[in-house]
């Protein structure tokens, strides 16, 4: 039939959405969830995983807004996926759809789904704790207790299961107390429990606690030996990128040894298993002979997606789309997956006719459009993306008739100025950050050039400047962001958009401020007042927020006194602290003050938080629950009555002391008393002292609260990876973006690592274009019995995803592994826009290199 084929030939000859192979296709069924009640400014999650396809094909999602009531559109974003954010600022009430299409691009009837922002109402807040990791048969506690109401309304809390391994039968049960639930794992996978909490009247969004779990029917770790004294766990150096397509990588022929091809003769760690001490093994880690058959090949290797060429083809083209270029290493079948995950506005098409690894699409509207491949070996899947870009003739072929129509004109001049309009956001709105997203249209007959919002240049967002986006960063107060249009005949237009900015400081009122982010150990940075602490001994590790400080015994932090320190009248001390277990005699977190000293203190399991007066004798609120090894928020307030001792968001204990708190204007210790004893071994991580009395409500949202100093919206979290390849299925490219940090042990595998001896790169495509703010990401330092750890690493963006010189380069940076292992990274003062945030790691350190997390935030 050819490319030029038309729309309507094509769908005649193709039995209209019935695919060419002639199998009938069942729509998918959409299922938007329950409706919702939020708070104005509170974000909700929506919910359409629920949905279903009746033949077993994968689903997409399409979210969107079909009424409001309110004056100020809501914020509606990720749309395209099963779970998108709804943020409404002011009162009103809301109905946004949800067709779910299957992966031959058959819709399903929309679902509609009611929501009710009201006003006045103060919504109860959830708050969800539980272990990050668990093993197949131990009892795991799942923990509602810090959700309360702002009214002090009694809750009635709902748990849910919402993801469980395949083939499982294990439920919720209940616990000892309203607020708790417990979960008896009988499968190795991913666990997701939710909860949201009623006061009766209104419900909380719905949050959620995932628990991976370990057990018989998980892949033997990486490097244990299997019964031949071999390793199952290696590749030999894979590196799946496409040679168009971003940098060249290639290993050093000269440095392979010739043997190392055959994977019998090859222990992927270097290590020879007959050497190894048997009293260094880890109690936990499986028996070789006692795996499950069953269970997947921890020598698989992922596949490799191959998506074809960029292609510029007309409006209602036949575009062929063909994968079959991709591979797997291992030679396993494939199944193939296409979908468009980029459209201009106008755009409706859906990918048609998939057979195997050949898929149709009939762009409708001019633009770029980015069509993905995902290919699946069984174990694993990798993701490649492929541009096309679709121009309208008729458009053109109209401009050229009257041009020729105009043959008496004396001056072809263009002088008509484009014109240019803002969408979002609107005049007057008040945002509460130091930078915005503006979005708005632009026109020209002849064509657009540039479009600048404050001198920043906007972006393309919809295959040229019609659509365009610029991320500007904001002054405090009222101000009005001019925007300048100009086209290709040199005129331009104008036009401008009045905000207000109204974001408090970093230090959000706090006269001490310590977040430990910095990489390396030694000044600890204020963002209070200046008050940088001095370190001794401490070192960095990941903490709750970014990095944390680390104490050993003999360590601590001095901040010098100053007089902003004088808050005898009330104040709160709040930090976050880990530590091992309980002490052996009393450790100081926190001292302060030189008239009556106040201290936060723990001894055994006990915390303490109180003054010691002239004869040594303490008057405190005491509690437990901090020395379990696990992340903890810890405050203590003083009223100027009472002593106030919170944890993680819950009042313990209050204590009315015979002497007050009098800090005049001393110096502040964390870890020792007066830096000569009592000195701590934990972890500390933003550490705030606040002159303000914080009540019960306000402690438990700091405990439940990101970070005090925030670099914008978590963007990492849901973004989709992709990498040059990995040392196996146990460390693919989507655990960069997992949330999990730990590298306590082999098993725990919450990483991604490249084959041995090779470079490699790491990518999250963010799904939409974003303001980057700040890009963050953890080295390794695998635990197994050869370290591997990547040390030299180079952090690009790019809005296109080819990285073919268009990329921005963030940082090259270096890692000595016998540093602390801390998170790395860049922040950037303008946000920066891009799609995609790609690491390479060009060296390593032991067999191989690779990356434990990578964090994005900014604007979406």
């Amino acid at each position: 039939m050819g490319v030029r084929a038309g729309r309507a030939a094509f769908l005649a000859a193709c039995g209209g959405i019935v695919a060419c192979s002639g199998a009938p296709d069942l729509p998918p069924i959409a299922r938007a969830g329950q409706d919702l009640i939020l708070e104005p400014g509170l974000a909700g999650t929506l919910d359409g995983r629920a949905s279903i396809d009746p033949d077993g094909l994968s689903l997409s999602w399409e979210w969107t807004m079909l009424t409001g009531s309110a004056a100020t559109p809501p914020s509606f974003t990720d749309t395209g996926t099963p779970q998108p954010t709804f943020v409404a600022a002011e009162p009103g009430d809301y109905v946004v759809s949800l067709r779910v299409f299957d992966a031959d691009g058959l819709p399903s009837r929309p679902d509609l789904l009611a929501i009710s922002v009201p006003d006045g109402v103060a919504l109860p807040h959830a708050a969800l704790s539980a272990p990050s990791t668990a093993s197949t048969g131990s009892q795991v506690h799942f923990d509602g207790a810090g959700s309360f109401d702002p009214e002090g309304d009694a809750l009635r809390f709902q748990f849910d299961l919402l993801v469980q391994p395949p083939g499982s039968r294990a439920q919720l049960d209940d616990g000892l107390l309203p607020s708790e639930v417990r979960l008896t794992p009988d499968k190795a996978g991913t666990w997701i429990v939710a909860l949201s909490v009623s006061d009766g009247a209104t419900t909380s969004p719905r949050i959620e606690a995932r628990v991976d779990v370990s057990g018989p029917n998980d892949d033997t770790p990486i490097g244990e030996p299997d019964e031949d004294g071999g390793s199952d766990g290696g590749s030999e150096g894979l590196n799946n990128h496409r040679p168009e397509w971003g940098r060249q990588f290639g290993d050093n022929p000269d440095s392979e040894d010739p043997d190392s091809e055959d994977p019998d003769n090859e222990d992927p760690h270097g290590e020879d298993p007959d050497s190894e001490d048997p009293d260094s093994e880890d109690p936990d880690s499986e028996d070789p002979d006692s795996e499950d058959p069953d269970s997947e090949d921890p020598g698989n290797t992922a596949p490799i997606s191959e998506a074809g060429d960029h292609q510029a083809v007309e409006v209602d083209d036949v575009v062929a789309l063909d994968g079959s270029g991709s591979s797997d290493p291992d030679g396993d079948a494939l199944t193939w997956r296409w979908w468009v995950s980029s459209r201009p506005t106008a755009g409706e098409a859906e990918v048609t006719a998939a057979s195997g690894s050949q898929a149709l699409l009939i762009p409708d509207a001019p633009g770029a459009w980015v069509l993905s491949l995902e290919v699946d070996d069984g174990q694993a899947t990798a993701v490649d993306t492929m541009v096309i870009v679709v121009t309208d003739p008729s458009a053109s072929t109209d401009d050229a008739e009257d041009d020729a129509e105009d043959d008496d004109a004396e001056d072809d001049t263009d002088l008509t100025s484009p014109t240019v309009t803002v969408l979002s956001p609107s005049s007057g709105e008040l945002i509460d950050q130091p930078w915005a997203r503006v979005d708005g249209e632009a026109w020209d007959d002849v064509g657009l050039l540039s479009v600048e919002v404050d001198g920043i240049e906007a972006i393309a967002t919809d295959g040229d400047l019609s659509r365009w986006t610029a991320f500007v960063p904001l002054s405090a107060g009222e101000q009005d962001l001019e925007v300048v249009v100009t086209d290709t005949s040199g005129n331009t237009g104008h036009t401008s958009v009045s905000v207000s900015q109204n974001s408090a400081d970093c230090a959000d009122g706090a006269v001490l401020q310590l977040r430990f982010d910095e990489p390396d150990a030694g000044t600890a940075e204020d963002d209070g007042n200046g008050l940088h602490g001095t370190e001794i001994g401490t070192g960095r590790a990941p903490g709750k927020h970014g990095n944390a400080a680390t104490f050993d015994g003999n360590s601590d932090v001095w901040v010098p006194g100053d007089p902003v320190l004088q808050l005898d009248s009330g104040f709160t001390l709040e930090l976050w602290t880990r530590t091992a277990g309980a002490t052996e005699s009393p450790q100081v977190l926190v001292s302060l003050g030189d008239d009556v000293e106040t201290s936060l203190v723990i001894d055994g399991e006990t915390l303490s938080f109180g003054t010691v007066d002239g004869a040594g004798i303490a008057h405190a609120a005491m509690g437990r629950g901090v020395t379990d090894g696990a992340w903890h928020h810890v405050a203590g307030v003083w009223d100027g009555q009472r002593l106030r001792l919170h944890v993680d968001g819950r009042l313990v204990d209050h204590h009315i002391p015979a002497v007050a708190p009098a800090l005049g204007s001393g110096e502040v210790y964390l870890g020792s008393h007066r830096g000569a004893e009592r000195f701590f071994e934990g972890a500390m991580d933003s550490v705030r002292i606040l002159d303000d009395v914080l009540d019960v409500g306000q402690v438990a949202e700091a405990a439940a609260s990101g970070p005090p100093c925030s670099w914008g919206a978590q963007l990492s979290r849901d973004a989709v990876a992709a990498a040059s390849g990995s040392l196996n299925a146990q460390v693919p490219a989507w655990r960069v973006n997992d949330g999990h940090t730990a590298e306590n042990r082999a098993v725990d595998l919450s990483m991604w690592l490249l084959p041995d001896n090779t470079t490699g790169w790491v990518e999250l495509d963010l799904g939409r274009v974003s303001g980057l703010t700040s890009v963050r990401w953890l080295p390794t330092q695998s635990p197994n019995t050869q370290r591997r750890a990547g040390t030299q690493f180079e952090v690009a963006v790019s809005t296109t995803g080819s990285f073919t010189g268009e990329e921005t380069v963030l940082v090259t940076d270096t890692w000595d592994p016998a540093d602390d292992r801390s998170w790395r990274g860049v922040q950037v003062d303008t946000p920066l826009p891009g799609r995609f945030v790609r690491v390479w790691v060009d060296d390593w350190d032991g067999p191989g290199g690779g990356l434990n997390e990578l964090d994005v935030r900014g604007i979406p």
